[in-house]
């Protein structure tokens, strides 16, 4: 205490400084550890080539025997199966053999796992026939020409051909570079530490898929076991449907010899499988499988010799096996472009298998794995593998669960088993020439009934989660309906956005103070907890990202709004400054200290209380009331994982409403990285901590002050404020009777007998509830019918409540300016979306008067809008070429057109005009069918940062398709897929001599023009305030550029292009082209979801500014119908423009009047005007689409403001730009969003997880309990995470020396850089390898906390161990109890329940006591429900740590 305080100054920090100081942290870390000496070498060698590692310290006498035992039986097994799955693959037997050997050898040496048998499995090998089989027909049409062979799309036939009928070789050298494409994808993960993206594929989608993919196994096996020879395989869609109706319709040429043969194998098989192999008394005594596969084979083989059954009764045989070894043969190098990218599935099916089952047996006997080692050892076996003639390679569950079944313990089984095969290649295989192809699909059928069996998983998962049991129907589903590879994206894209889902719907609740402590916080709904006077104190369960963000804030908001006093009478110091005096008021019922709110930073308060009024004075002179009603709101962030950019605008805007209330917007509980984004982008200063307590107890003497001083102490006083600097957090003594289940038994998911009620029976009791309340709330009377007419359309809310003094003006001036805006952005992107220009006036008439009816919103704009416009263009040319092609395929030579579309100009506008109209209808549809079905929530999943990375970048290629017209190159065509703008920009640089000089001058007139007015009148705020609205400086171009070109004669004259013909009236009503929608149906959906949120999203800035509320689901409906009515009126797809939308509230418009208005203006030029536009230049349009894009094109800027708040969010934004620049717009979204989604469940599998402890006597000094460990997990409990926050249980389970001591204080964890980071033993700092990853640590400016005097006294020194974890070397009790404190957890999935069991059953066989507290109701049902009783009893459920290790400790236990 009389020491000097040492100062350190602050400096400002960024998310990059952050990073780039973490990164050189770790390589400085990394440099000291890797010295140049022996067992360094030593360590990179065998990190390189793991198999020199345990080989050298192989214990003969211990090992040996069961490793030959067990590698002599995986070789037995990987005999009938390398057969049949190499048949399955698409190539032949032999080649099954091969991948039984080579990659065998390559993986055992360089693999951590010492139980995976790599090798053959069913559906890698099915689905690399599916490859060969599509691409095999178009090799063997190309014939010797393989050089060319991909140039020309797949063959129609290709749907219709059995692999077998393709000529072997053909189908050797797909296999092989499938094979190497395959293992490239495999090491590339590998070596860019992609491992972690494994546990993305969930359990429950692995199960639901690979179920999925054994019924299409067996399905093509029976082809082979009936005999049925013209049974074609299908590819794509429906391909089972296809196929099953194939297979009955031939079902009379069932070849009866053939069927006869392969049920007798059949009932071999599975009567061995039930008597022998799945009978415990009988593999007790075998100790190894009974190899009944080998056996039916052998003895088959030796039938068919014997009886000639191919001659005889005309069964088919394998016929022919080489004997010996494969020449080294590369794969066909023009063949890797082709089948590169259809391999990825693939080689992410293959390497999920690999490592789930390389963790499944590293947990059962206790060592370690590498996930990305693993990757690099198969890829590299299947890169070795594709050079001898390898079908894909992967882990096989059964010949790696009969490895460890028969002791093998190291990989020298696979080199043993690799002998083994290598012999039958070398010596037997030509004598297994004869064997019936029908015993190899028998075989494969009954090895599959496991994996089909799987199926009855669904009762387990509907009876623990819906949600998990949906994700693992839609898995089964898509799978066995769509395609393998199809059917994996969707599940994996499902389950992201059901993650995605569950986070956006976490719980919020306010929370109050348990009476009669100080440190216990629970929600308000419980009976013995009191809200805290002139406090509002609110907690969210999960991370405030894009899609939760809006809905948190405004429940802020109406809780606030219902309890919040006036302004008069609340006043309030913020940040130095002093509000309006209040009235006295009474006295509160609360502690004096709870209810003063102090402006002081270190000097103590001083307060006095007379006459029932508390005031304090500060030292700064400030004087402050403790009032009643809400004067702070608090957000208590210990739950909250992480926030993002659009987090962090709500919090903003929240903010700012709060300070209009004279509220103060405080946060408590923040991790470092919260705490961090929340300085970065401005929320609370960066200079001090005004609004920043470190938990909710400081919270309750939370300060409001000024920050002057650029200095602060070396310790944690930057985080304190007021008089509660100093205050304990003392560990009540109190001992509650156990009874943790009686709060959660008042849910309405648990009985009053303790019994929980299935997530199926709770589902149908809230359905029943919520259609009797609805039933109730309808009657019969003119309220009721009022809101229901409201309801559906709106426009009569507004309407008949219509101020006609106060809007009509506004609203008219508004309508004026947004029709003059509308005519030339309407003819611009009509000429935009591939058709003419009418279409485009039509589109902003039409649909606006159906939408004007339907809508909720009263600001947004609705006509066509640029993005829309090109996406449409896109799909008209696409679609417009193949219309074209099938319309005049007779004398039509459809090969011109097979590598690239035909240019638009080049399509008949007829065509055009048919193909862009059913686009519009069928986006109609979508939004209709979205409205309809309530998922108008899905638009938050297109975050801030993704729409306007998407919007620049479509932007940019708007601005590219209008060069042709400004620059006048007729000849310049447009591209279409990837890299079409690079391919359109070299085209364009090739022919820059082709420049019409006349045209590109008259386009750049009309840019100049236009971005002066828009720099000096439009965008000069002096001359808005006196002109009021908009220069109309677009439509002045137009009049202009008109005029001139009809006096000049532009066209005749100088050859200048215009637009022509451009009908005069309304066009009668037609059908749209129906007989095409099934063909562009899905190709719109883009196109409707990029409609449908940027409409949203209107909607809401507004209705958020205006404070009105809108209705998401009702504007997709809105703008559907309008969309759905426009396309029988010729009309373009639209949506809602910003730039009209904008216009029209910045005029004064107040509702949709304004539309109406336009929309009679549109009708005039429709009727009467549009003749006169006929001699406008098209390059006017070009240059008034350019200029109108250039705020959008400025959106790049975005990325420095991203930057410096988040580089997760940055990199969304960069992502979603580059992949829509370079790929293509429909391609650019999806990659966007499955990004976004990627980097979600990324930051939320590397959740904070703290170890809790116990004050000792300030909060700076904090113990953990003897013979406890408090764990607390920050996140939901998920597939994602499950796995690494148990190993971490796991590993503070095992004995060490040091007792821990932890960066965290009671139940609100202390910020990691604050521990002190001392040397270990051999002089270097151990990694934190554990959990998060380690971009925060250090991240306050290396503020460091000074030991305390107890440490100094007992000798103390910090380490960081290998989880992250802070220890000390002292003595340590042995660990009795463990308890996980699930109060920041807001859903448990069945993975996460699993791991959750798995841990309590090694806790009771340890005798370890473990203890859950804090459960939330969702949590304690599932957990119940998948069982979790059975290891952690019910009494083991408590409210609270304290309450947990009272009663768990041992009394002779030092509880400190």
């Amino acid at each position: 205490m009389g020491q000097p305080e040492e100062i350190v100054e602050v400096h400002e920090e960024t998310p990059w400084g952050l990073l780039e100081t973490s990164l050189r942290s770790r390589w400085r870390t990394k440099l000291k550890k890797n010295r140049c000496s022996k067992d360094c070498v030593k360590r990179s060698v065998i990190s390189i080539v793991p198999a020199l590692g345990w080989l050298a310290n192989y214990d003969i006498k211990k090992h040996l025997v069961g490793d030959f035992i067990s590698g002599c039986t995986v070789a037995i097994l990987s005999i009938p199966q390398g057969m049949g799955y190499g048949v399955l693959a698409g190539a032949d037997a032999i080649h099954g053999l091969y991948a039984s050997f080579y990659p065998l050898l390559i993986y055992s040496l360089l693999c951590t796992s010492r139980h995976v048998s790599v090798g053959v499995a069913s559906v890698v090998s099915l689905m690399g026939g599916s490859i060969v089989q599509s691409l095999g027909t178009e090799f063997y049409t190309m014939g010797p020409s393989v050089g060319n062979f991909g140039l020309n799309s797949t063959l129609e036939s290709a749907n219709h051909t059995a692999p077998h009928d393709i000529p072997l070789h053909f189908r050797v050298q797909i296999t092989m570079a499938v094979t190497l494409a395959v293992g490239v994808w495999q090491l590339l993960l590998g070596v860019f530490r992609a491992g972690y993206l494994a546990v993305f594929l969930s359990d429950y989608v692995i199960k639901g898929f690979t179920c999925a993919a054994a019924f299409h196994v067996c399905s093509y096996q029976l082809t082979l076991i009936l005999g049925l020879r013209n049974v074609r395989q299908k590819n794509g869609p429906l391909k089972l449907i296809y196929f099953y109706y194939d297979l009955f319709s031939q079902l009379h040429s069932t070849h009866v010899p053939t069927l006869v043969f392969s049920l007798v194998c059949i009932t071999v098989l599975l009567l061995a499988r039930i008597f022998i192999t799945q009978n415990p008394k009988v593999t007790k005594r075998l100790k190894i499988p009974f190899p009944t596969e080998l056996i039916v084979i052998m003895v088959a083989t030796l039938v068919s010799y014997l009886m000639d059954l191919e001659n005889t009764y005309n069964i088919k045989i394998i016929k022919h096996i080489p004997t010996g070894l494969p020449i080294p043969q590369p794969p066909l190098q023009s063949l890797i472009p082709k089948v590169f990218f259809r391999s990825f599935a693939l080689a992410v099916i293959s390497s999920s298998v690999v490592i789930s089952l390389g963790k499944i047996f590293a947990t059962k006997h206790q060592y370690k794995i590498d996930a990305n080692q693993e990757l690099i050892a198969c890829g590299t076996a299947n890169i070795f593998g594709s050079f001898f003639h390898c079908v894909p390679a992967s882990a096989g569950l059964s010949r790696s669960a009969v490895q460890e079944a028969a002791g093998g313990s190291t990989q020298l089984v696979s080199l043993i088993s690799a002998s083994i095969m290598l012999t039958v290649l070398l010596l037997f295989g030509k004598y297994l020439e004869p064997l019936p192809r029908a015993c190899l699909g028998a075989v494969i059928m009954v090895a599959l009934l496991n994996m089909l069996m799987s199926v009855t998983e669904v009762r387990r998962f509907w009876r623990v989660s819906l949600v998990d049991a949906s994700i693992f129907l839609v898995s089964l589903c898509a799978t066995l309906f769509l395609d393998m590879d199809i059917g994996l994206a969707v599940a994996v894209f499902y389950s992201l956005v059901v993650f995605a889902f569950r986070m956006q719907y976490a719980k919020v609740e306010e929370i109050g103070r348990v009476r009669n402590t100080t440190d216990r916080f629970l929600s308000v709904k419980k009976p013995t907890v009191e809200r805290i006077p002139r406090l509002k104190i609110f907690r969210l369960y999960g991370p405030l990202y894009s899609g939760n963000a809006e809905s948190f804030a405004m429940k802020i908001r109406k809780s606030v709004s219902n309890s919040s006093v006036s302004t008069k009478e609340s006043p309030l110091v913020l940040c130095g400054k002093a509000l309006p005096e209040a009235a006295p008021l009474a006295q509160t019922d609360g502690d004096l200290e709870d209810t003063i709110l102090s402006a002081g930073y270190d000097e103590t308060l001083t307060s006095e209380l007379g006459e029932g009024i508390p005031e304090a004075k500060s030292p700064n002179g400030f004087l402050v009331h403790a009032k009643q009603g809400t004067s702070v709101v608090v957000i208590d962030c210990s739950a909250v994982s992480f926030v993002d950019v659009v987090g962090t605008e709500n919090l903003k805007f929240l903010a700012k409403d709060c300070a209009k209330n004279n509220l103060t917007l405080a946060f408590s509980g923040c991790s470092d990285d919260v705490r961090n984004t929340l300085r970065f982008s401005g929320v609370v200063p960066r200079s001090g901590d005004e609004v920043l307590s470190e938990n909710l107890s400081t919270t309750q003497g939370f300060c409001v002050r000024p920050y002057e001083s650029k200095h602060v102490r070396k310790d944690k006083s930057m985080f304190k404020c007021g008089p509660y600097q100093a205050r304990k957090i003392v560990y009540k003594d109190a001992r509650i009777a156990p009874g943790g289940l009686s709060d959660i038994r008042q849910n309405e998911m648990v009985t009053e007998e303790g019994e929980v009620v299935t997530p199926w029976k709770s589902l149908k009791t809230s359905v029943r509830r919520r259609a009797s309340d609805k039933l109730r709330s309808v009657e019969c009377s003119g309220e009721y019918i009022r809101k229901s007419v409201v309801g559906v359309f709106p426009i009569f809310g507004w309407l008949f409540h219509y101020d006609i003094k106060k809007n009509l003006l506004p609203d008219v001036i508004s309508g004026c300016t947004v029709a003059i805006l509308s005519i030339p952005q309407g003819m611009a992107y009509g000429v935009l979306a591939g058709v003419e220009s009418i279409h485009g006036l039509y589109a902003s008439f039409f649909p606006v008067l159906i939408y004007t009816i339907f809508c909720t919103s009263h600001h947004a704009s609705v006509g066509t809008f640029s993005v829309v416009s090109l996406m449409t263009s896109g799909i008209v040319q696409t679609v417009g070429t193949e219309l074209f092609i099938r319309r005049n395929a007779s004398g039509y030579h459809a090969s011109n057109y097979t590598d690239t579309v035909m240019d638009l100009k080049d399509i008949p506008l007829d065509i055009r005009i048919q193909v862009a109209v059913a686009v519009t209808l069928a986006v109609g549809i979508w939004q209709a069918l979205m409205g309809i079905l309530r998922i108008g929530y899905l638009a938050v999943f297109l975050s801030d940062h993704l729409v306007k990375g998407f919007t620049c970048a479509a932007a940019f290629h708007v601005f590219t398709s209008q060069v042709s017209l400004v620059f006048g190159m007729k000849n310049l065509k447009q591209r279409n897929g990837p890299l079409k703008l690079v391919y359109f920009y070299y085209d364009f640089f090739a022919q820059i001599m082709t420049v019409h000089v006349p045209t590109l001058i008259i386009s750049c007139v009309c840019i100049v023009l236009l971005y002066l007015t828009r720099v000096m009148i439009n965008q000069n705020s002096r001359v808005m305030k006196i002109i009021k609205i908009p220069f109309p400086m677009e439509l002045i171009v137009i009049i202009f550029a008109t005029l001139i070109s009809y006096y000049m004669d532009l066209e005749g004259a100088w050859g200048v292009s215009i637009v022509k013909n451009i009908p005069t009236g309304l066009p009668a009503p037609h059908v749209p082209y129906y007989a095409i929608i099934p063909d562009i149906l899905g190709r719109t959906f883009a196109l409707s979801v990029v409609a449908s949120s940027v409409l949203i999203s209107l909607a809401k800035i507004f209705a958020t500014k205006h404070r009105y509320k809108v209705s998401a689901n009702q504007e997709l409906i809105a703008n559907g119908a309008g969309n759905i009515f426009g396309s029988f009126f010729l009309c373009i797809p639209t949506t809602g423009a910003l730039a009209r939308s904008a216009v029209q509230e910045a005029v004064g418009g107040a509702t949709q009047l304004v539309s109406l208005v336009s929309a009679v203006i549109i009708l005039v030029v429709l009727l009467a005007l549009g003749k006169f536009l006929n001699p406008l230049p098209r390059a006017c349009l070009g240059a008034i689409i350019m200029v109108a894009l250039i705020n959008m094109l400025k959106g790049v800027l975005e990325v420095k403001k991203l930057w410096k708040v988040s580089l997760i969010d940055a990199s969304i934004f960069m992502v979603t730009l580059l992949a829509t620049l370079l790929l293509d717009v429909d391609y650019g979204l999806a990659i966007g969003v499955l990004y976004s989604l990627l980097t979600f469940a990324f930051r939320m599998q590397y959740g904070k997880v703290s170890v809790l402890g116990k004050v000792r006597g300030t909060e700076d000094e904090v113990d953990e309990f003897a013979g406890a460990r408090v764990f607390r997990l920050y996140g939901p409990l998920y597939s994602g995470n499950a796995e690494a926050f148990i190993s971490k249980i796991r590993r503070a389970m095992t004995p060490v020396p040091g007792a821990a001591r932890v960066a965290s204080s009671y139940l609100t964890p202390v910020p990691e850089a604050e521990i002190p980071v001392e040397p270990a033993s051999n002089g270097s700092v151990e990694s934190n390898a554990g959990f998060e990853p380690d971009l925060e640590a250090n991240a306050h400016t290396g503020v460091t906390r000074r030991p305390s005097t107890a440490d100094q006294r007992r000798n103390v020194s910090t380490v960081v161990d290998g989880d992250g974890i802070h220890a000390e070397a002292t003595s340590l009790k042995p660990l009795s109890v463990i308890v996980i404190d699930c109060s920041t957890i807001n859903f448990v999935d069945v993975v996460g329940a699993e791991n959750l069991q798995s841990l309590g059953r090694e806790c009771k066989k340890k005798e370890i006591k473990l203890a859950l507290v804090n459960c939330s109701e969702p949590v304690y049902n599932t957990l119940v429900l998948s069982g979790i009783l059975s290891f952690v009893p019910r009494d083991n459920f408590y409210k609270s740590v304290t309450e947990a290790v009272e009663h768990l400790l041992p009394s002779d236990h030092d509880r400190l």
